[in-house]
């Protein structure tokens, strides 16, 4: 390396970036076939936010060394910046290739699969790296977005016991915490972040507040995250969510007034607006915020998918296919307006139309099983019953088994007292969570898998044989969505309780990231018994929006000790209660990886 290269190369790593790169202008000169010399020149231009130039000049750094991967490396670094997913992945990919036992590449591309998503691709990347200091916090983040918080908070634990005090590993473990329903130690963590100006300590502690019942606090932290930022999302949605399950639902319309008012109308304000009326029911008024978002914004695609959901949830078939049609005029590859695209032509009956829309969004995203629900309702629709079979047996994917108490109980209806009371405690407010299909009744607010409880552990304990042999019973089938994903050991991926009072019910739905999914009755009122209105029953096979034809074609009756298992993406919900309380825990089991 020449003398005024290394100057170039001091310069940068000090900051000084004018001077490198006046350095780096004449050895472009007089070192022109250098690759280094391009390959400095583009992390210079890169620091200086000179996208198109720094990208030239990594180009050509590839062109002149194409075995050398670190040009490869920054490339990725600005592709990736620039929302070049595909492109960025690519490079990244390359480098690797040409970097062999290096860890930044790989680190890289674990980072940009960890935003698009997807947690256990980042986590394979990492694997190789595990022990590399640089790779630990990704891999904690991964195992938090694939919902492992223990395994998360013990990569935590490791770093922050290997340095000194940073922001970031604490604020990860406090989430961790968060998850695994430590709100006492979670928020210790968000408090000494918060009084140290840490901003984004306040929404979490908000949440850790509202799960301890102290409500006038969880609302304070709201205010610090909006007075910072009006149009904070997950801020509003919170505030949303608590004033809905604290019984002050009439709260939620003016604060997204006001929040679309002083962010000066924002894209993502209506959107989140629009969406938040659907959770409540309050179609008439999405609709007026919609027309207000098109006016402001025109035909942007958000504006289209958000019109077009709103007379989804009508149930105005006629409206809805129109509005389709013009998303497939206007958007024709947007696949954030697939789906409702497909829900409206299910509802109209065009069926033939969007048969290639389905095909389409399944090849692209084979592990969602939304779209495995929706090519089963279209081949049901059409009289496909064959297609319909294949993917619903019901003699066969539907199963339920009486589970055997644990050591210490006379019988099941000894243990299911002791559970019932155990979760009586974890339900501690008066509606669901705005965004799940329940309807007249409550759910814990946090994942019973992380629960301390002996009664909560024990069950959890008790399903895995029930589990087990459902999966043993199946053959396996190569690119079925169920007996192709059967995992090796199954494993539960959420579970929860859900406590159902008068008029309450489940609205139908599927669970998009499961493989099997399931329900526990903890209790059941004693009219369920033999209903002949099939009152409190499970039913299976009716989506959530109204297509002829496609009434429930099966249920199950809850019987108190029975677990019942089906495949996640099979449309359920359950008839309404008319009075007593329903108790049960529901549960996910994850589907094999890949």
């Amino acid at each position: 390396m020449s003398a005024q290269m290394q100057s170039a190369l001091q310069a940068f790593q000090s900051g000084q970036l004018e001077q490198a790169e006046r350095l780096l202008a004449e050895l472009r000169d007089t070192q022109s076939g250098d690759a280094l010399v391009w390959r400095l020149s583009g992390a210079v231009a890169r620091a200086r936010s000179q996208t198109s130039q720094a990208e030239e000049f990594l180009r050509h750094a590839i062109a002149l060394a194409p075995h050398e991967g670190e040009a490869w490396n920054t490339l990725g670094l600005l592709l990736d910046a620039q929302g070049r997913t595909e492109e960025a992945s690519t490079a990244f990919q390359s480098a690797q290739a040409r970097m062999t036992g290096q860890a930044a590449p790989s680190i890289n591309l674990a980072r940009l699969l960890l935003r698009s998503g997807q947690g256990e691709a980042a986590l394979a990347q990492l694997e190789a790296y595990k022990a590399e200091p640089a790779a630990q916090l990704v891999r904690a983040q991964a195992f938090q977005a694939i919902g492992q918080p223990d395994a998360a908070q013990s990569v935590y634990a490791a770093l922050a016991a290997s340095g000194p005090a940073n922001p970031r590993i604490t604020y990860g473990e406090a989430l961790c915490l968060l998850d695994q329903g430590e709100w006492e130690a979670a928020l210790t963590r968000l408090d000494r972040l918060a009084r140290q100006g840490v901003a984004e300590a306040h929404y979490p502690r908000f949440t850790a507040l509202a799960r301890m019942g102290r409500t006038e606090e969880a609302f304070a932290a709201l205010k610090a995250v909006l007075s910072r930022d009006p149009s904070h999302i997950d801020a509003l949605h919170g505030a949303a969510q608590l004033y809905w399950m604290t019984g002050e639902g009439d709260q939620i319309i003016p604060l997204y007034e006001m929040a679309l008012k002083v962010s000066g109308g924002q894209a993502r304000v209506y959107q989140a607006f629009v969406d938040v009326l659907l959770q409540m029911g309050e179609v008439d008024t999405a609709r007026q915020v919609v027309e207000a978002a098109r006016t402001a914004h025109g035909a942007a695609a958000w504006c289209v998918e958000r019109a077009l959901h709103v007379e989804v949830e009508a149930g105005d078939a006629e409206q809805a296919w129109r509005l389709a049609c013009e998303a497939e005029r206007s958007h024709p590859d947007d696949p954030a307006l697939f789906a409702n695209r497909c829900r409206a032509g299910l509802m109209n009956g065009a069926f033939e139309a969007i048969a290639p829309l389905v095909k389409r969004a399944r090849a692209q995203r084979p592990s969602d099983r939304f779209w495995v629900a929706m090519d089963a309702a279209l081949a049901r629709a059409q009289g496909r019953q064959d297609d319909y079979a294949a993917l619903v047996d019901m003699d066969r994917f539907v199963r339920s088994f009486r589970l055997q108490p644990p050591a210490g109980y006379a019988d099941i209806g000894a243990f299911n007292a002791a559970l019932a009371a155990c979760l009586q405690h974890l339900h501690a407010f008066s509606a669901a969570p705005l965004d799940q299909s329940l309807r007249g009744g409550v759910q814990t607010p946090s994942d019973l898998r992380f629960r301390k409880e002996p009664e909560i552990r024990a069950f959890l304990d008790m399903v895995k044989t029930a589990v087990g042999t459902y999966r043993d019973d199946l053959c396996a089938q190569p690119g079925h969505p169920l007996t192709g994903a059967m995992p090796d050991t199954p494993e539960v991926q959420g579970a929860w309780s859900v406590r159902l009072g008068p008029g309450g019910r489940h609205v139908n739905h599927v669970h998009p990231e499961g493989w099997i999914s399931s329900v526990y009755y903890v209790s059941v009122p004693s009219q369920v018994r033999g209903s002949k209105t099939r009152e409190g029953w499970l039913k299976f096979g009716e989506p959530p929006f109204a297509v002829t034809g496609l009434a429930p074609h099966d249920y199950v009756e809850p019987v108190e000790g029975e677990l019942t298992l089906f495949p996640s993406y099979l449309w359920h919900g359950t008839v309404p209660i008319t009075s007593g309380e329903r108790l049960t825990i529901a549960l996910d089991i994850k589907p094999a990886k890949g």
